[in-house]
């Protein structure tokens, strides 16, 4: 498993990076039940499923797919948590644009003492 970009995958990362901006989601969740401790995930959810895999083949993590009642199409769905969710947010920042997805990146980096 990768956890880092190449110069030959600039094309792949900012890729990754753009699709992040509309579709993902990074934060850190709390657990109260657990004394408040906290732990950070990066998520994207929708319902093309290819470059969700993308996703996975890159940093790793969880891969599910399914169908609701409710929704005409099928849903994709990658997610990792702590370690990894930082490999993701460190590799992606550089080409993040969306300032709401540079927050929840830094909330990352935050909780790890990068920044």
């Amino acid at each position: 498993m990768r956890l880092a970009f190449t110069d030959g995958d600039v094309a792949r990362s900012a890729y990754l990076a753009g699709i992040f901006d509309g579709e993902g989601h990074a934060g850190v969740h709390h657990l109260p039940s657990r004394g408040n401790r906290a732990y950070p995930v990066a998520t994207v959810a929708m319902t093309d499923g290819e470059p969700v895999r993308l996703f996975r083949a890159v940093f790793g993590g969880y891969y599910r797919s399914y169908k609701k009642a409710t929704v005409r199409k099928r849903v994709h769905v990658w997610f990792v948590s702590h370690r990894k969710a930082l490999a993701v947010a460190t590799a992606l920042l550089p080409w993040t644009r969306n300032r709401s997805k540079i927050r929840q990146f830094g909330s990352i980096l935050k909780h790890y003492g990068v920044v």
